[in-house]
Parts: C-alpha cells; sequence; structure tokens
C-alpha cells in the first residue's frame, strides 16, 4: 500500500484523533467482500504503522464509498466493462426479476436507478456491514464507514439492514466491538444529480455519537454546506465533525465554482463568489472548514472518494480542521492519510 500523502494537524496528547483516509478505489475492488476488505485494510495497516491507529481513534471514509458494492458477486464480464452504463445493463439483466419487480412503483422519477440499488440492496447491505465490523474489531477503532445507497435502510442488532422504502444516502458508524450504531448519518441537502432517485433525510438533524474521542457529529457531503446543519448542533457538547464527500467530475478541484448544486444558496453565500472562485476555495469557505466554528467545534475532517470507478470521475483533496486552523492534502494525492489530534 502507498500512500502519496501524509498530513499531521497537531502532536499525539494521549486524547486520541480523526483519522481522515482517502483511498483510491477501482471497479475491481467491488468484485467481492474480500476484495472490498482488502483494498480498505491497508490504509488501517498503514495508519497503524505510523502510530496513527488507537483506542480513540475515529476513522472517517468518504461518501459513496459503499454504494458501489451494487456490483459485489457479480460476473467477471461486469469488471471488464469500460462505462457504468453496459455495466448497470449487465446488473439489470442478471437481476431481471428484482429489477422488474423495482421498476413497478418506484418512487422516484428515475425508476431505473431506483430500481438497480433496490434488486442488489441486500447485498450491498451484507457486504458492507461485514467488512467495516472486521475492521473495526481487527483495528479496534470508531469508523466513521463512508455513505452507501440503500431503500429505507435501519439498524438492528448492530447491522444495517434494507427497508422497503425510497432510497438513501447514509453513513454508518461502527464501533471498536464491530457493531454498527442504531443511528445512521442520513444526508439531508440532495446535490441535482440525486434528487431524481434519493430521497432526503427529513430534515437537517446531523447524527451525533459518543466515541472514545468525544462527542461526533456526522455530515454527508453537501450537508456540511449549510448554516441549518451547524445551527442543528450547536449546543449539543460536539467535539468531533466528520464529513464524508464525493465529487464526480475529474479536475473540478481548481475549476471555477459553479455555486450551490441542489437547491438555492444560504443567504451568507455571496453572489460574486459564483464562477469567480474554485471549487477548492468554495469548499474551504463554505463547506467543513469555513463553517465548523458556527457550532463551536474544534476538530473536523472531510474526506473525499477517489478513483477510477468505470467512466466515473473524481477530485477534492483531504482537509482538516484543527481549533480553527485548516489543513488540507493536494489535490494531485491519489491517496491520503490524514490526522487531526485532539489536545
Amino acid at each position: 500500500m502507498t500512500i502519496d500523502k501524509w498530513v499531521e494537524a497537531g502532536s499525539d496528547a494521549g486524547r486520541g484523533n480523526l483519522l481522515g483516509i482517502q483511498p483510491w478505489m477501482h471497479i475491481r475492488d467491488y468484485r467481492s467482500a474480500g476484495s472490498f476488505y482488502t483494498a480498505l485494510d491497508g490504509y488501517f495497516a498503514a495508519a497503524a504503522g505510523r502510530g496513527w491507529l488507537q483506542p480513540r481513534t475515529v476513522a472517517v471514509l468518504p461518501e459513496y464509498l459503499g454504494t458501489w458494492l451494487v456490483a459485489v458477486n457479480e460476473s467477471p464480464a461486469l469488471f471488464r466493462a469500460a462505462r457504468m452504463g453496459p455495466a448497470m445493463g449487465r446488473l439489470a439483466l442478471r437481476h431481471a426479476g428484482a429489477f422488474l419487480a423495482g421498476l413497478l412503483g418506484a418512487p422516484a422519477p428515475d425508476r431505473v436507478k431506483h430500481a438497480l440499488f433496490r434488486a442488489r440492496a441486500g447485498a450491498m447491505a451484507y457486504a458492507y456491514t461485514e467488512v467495516f465490523a472486521t475492521l473495526a474489531r481487527r483495528w479496534r477503532v470508531t469508523i466513521v464507514a463512508g455513505s452507501i445507497l440503500l431503500p429505507a435502510p435501519y439498524v438492528r442488532a448492530g447491522r444495517v439492514l434494507p427497508g422497503r422504502g425510497a432510497l438513501e444516502n447514509v453513513a454508518a458508524v461502527f464501533h471498536p466491538n464491530g457493531l454498527a450504531n442504531d443511528c445512521l448519518a442520513r444526508k439531508h441537502f440532495l446535490t441535482a444529480a440525486e434528487q431524481p432517485f434519493i430521497a432526503p433525510a427529513a430534515r437537517p438533524a446531523p447524527a451525533i455519537y459518543d466515541t472514545p474521542a468525544g462527542r461526533l457529529a456526522v455530515l454527508v457531503c453537501a450537508d456540511a454546506f449549510y448554516p441549518a446543519s451547524y445551527a442543528a448542533l450547536a449546543g449539543q457538547g460536539v467535539e468531533l465533525l466528520a464529513v464524508p464527500s464525493y465529487l464526480e467530475t475529474s479536475h473540478i478541484w481548481q475549476q471555477p465554482w459553479p455555486g450551490y448544486n441542489g437547491g438555492p444558496a444560504p443567504a451568507d453565500v455571496r453572489a460574486a463568489d459564483i464562477g469567480a472562485i474554485s471549487e477548492r476555495q468554495a469548499w474551504l469557505r463554505y463547506g467543513m472548514a469555513g463553517r465548523i466554528a458556527l457550532a463551536g467545534i474544534p476538530y473536523g475532517v472531510n474526506v473525499f472518494l477517489r478513483g477510477e470507478i468505470l467512466d466515473l470521475g473524481s477530485d477534492g483533496a483531504t482537509l482538516l480542521a484543527r481549533q480553527g486552523a485548516v489543513h488540507e492534502t493536494p489535490a494531485t494525492a491519489r491517496t491520503a492519510l490524514a490526522s487531526v489530534w485532539i489536545a
């Protein structure tokens, strides 16, 4: 396992750390639960070798990391596909019965995507739970397991399970004993690309967790761009903020920022910034790095999914917040590990 960039904010004071893990993923990493585990375990091993995995560590992985488990246990032909369209077509054909059942009465305008993910939900949730439960137990740490698309998901007896309702973009938190917390972090502010087939959480009410490192809140990607999310956290005693994110367009980090995607901009956003500042500057100004102080939270990490998953792109850099200071990895780093030490 080669780590392109290591970033450390602060020093080990014995109170634990937020560990941002920025993996570089390929579609072949989703062939099975075993290959998914192997792809991720190397990052934990690298962090352990650096002394960055401790009983009070909270490891944070990116948005949509678990979503491509839609391909788990599929035929080798799917993994030879170069583009998303043909690959998803193979999925639909192989699971024609479940796919057609999902099309009927799908509670979303994009019935095809909803039906595909619903057809594979059981296998996805099983692999996601097995892999992150094993990683949490093996390394004895708390894990914010990135996000996954599942229909009306819930947790029972420490396992993430799919329900029968609309698709949601959720992140699970696994405790060191391998059990998922009963509370899932559910994305409320959806992007324009998500809105046709994903249902938003009912309100911007961030999930809060008690961890060995302190009280942790999780905001899934765009939720970190809205003051309402921080207003819901203020006064809750939250010390740590985890933001799993994904940008599916390559080389966008230094491009002009097009503005808010999927909803109107909050009142504090400067109209003159749209098209004038870069995507990177927008994340620093209006995302976690720029807004974390609104809720009085001293420590935060924002990680992005990177990789080559069929013809999807990726971009972004790991961002760290520590007691008012912001640190970042270079966007040229494909893989990165970043530790925010708690004072």
